[in-house]
């Protein structure tokens, strides 16, 4: 209800941001905070291992790691998807809309539409997608290389906890007033830089992050044997990734 509230301008887009977080935490009121779906999401983002390692036992965290696979892929998807869709408005086939920028990065108005909508239902299938084939690699060239006992269910579970720093593109559209040539990057090196750019970045350094405690948690091994895992499981994971943006 608070994204729909968006269209009508209900909230702004920051009160919208807002009434998600609360309308989560108000479903599972009153346990405490960090024991709801909501606090095990931030928990994560703030490296808690503790709640990766929690994650691993309990054969039901799989539905609660669905669940956030799920709120990731429409809460991300949604502020990419946003942005995307706007500066479309702006940049309409290589060309300027100036009434289109006037009305964004002055006004404060968003467009949607059907295309967009259409755009965030299919942020949940890729989501789900990136989902199994990380699960099915640590599964693989972790889990059996290592001799490990954990399960694909348990491995699953806490694996789709990695992806939770992606909910930041939420703040994609946030982004407007702070970025004079939007999507328009400049080159650092051979790094191509602009703030969506930045954000990516970020957010897959942070996701690395992640799947370093929960491969430490999961195989019970060292820091840096967990990372040279990740590493590993990478290469492929981002192969797998290209070819499935090259056939999209």
């Amino acid at each position: 209800l608070s994204f729909l509230s968006i269209p009508i301008g209900g909230g702004f887009y920051m009160g919208a941001i807002i009434g998600v977080i609360v309308g989560l935490y108000a479903m599972e009121f009153p346990k405490p905070f960090r024991e709801t779906f909501i606090g095990k999401i931030v928990s994560v983002l703030m490296g808690n291992s503790k709640i990766l390692d929690s994650l691993s036992k309990d054969p039901k965290n799989l539905q609660i790691g669905a669940l956030a696979v799920i709120l990731v892929a429409v809460v991300g998807g949604f502020g990419s998807c946003l942005y995307v869709f706007n500066l479309s408005h702006i940049y309409p086939a290589g060309g300027f809309n100036a009434t289109a920028a006037s009305r964004i990065l002055l006004q404060g108005s968003l467009y949607v539409g059907v295309p967009f909508y259409t755009s965030v239902i299919a942020s949940i299938s890729i989501g789900i997608l990136k989902w199994l084939i990380l699960s099915a690699l640590v599964y693989l060239l972790g889990v059996k290389l290592l001799g490990s006992d954990a399960s694909f269910g348990a491995t699953s579970s806490v694996l789709a906890f990695v992806f939770v720093p992606e909910i930041l593109f939420i703040f994609m559209p946030v982004m407007f007033p702070t970025e004079p040539y939007l999507s328009q990057a400049w080159q650092f090196m051979l790094i191509p830089i602009s703030w969506p750019l930045a954000l990516y970045y970020i957010t897959h350094l942070w996701s690395l992050f992640i799947l370093v405690l929960a491969i430490e948690k999961m195989l019970d091994v060292t820091r840096g044997k967990a990372f040279g895992t990740a590493m590993l499981v990478a290469i492929p994971y981002f192969i797998t990734r290209s070819e499935e943006h090259t056939s999209e």
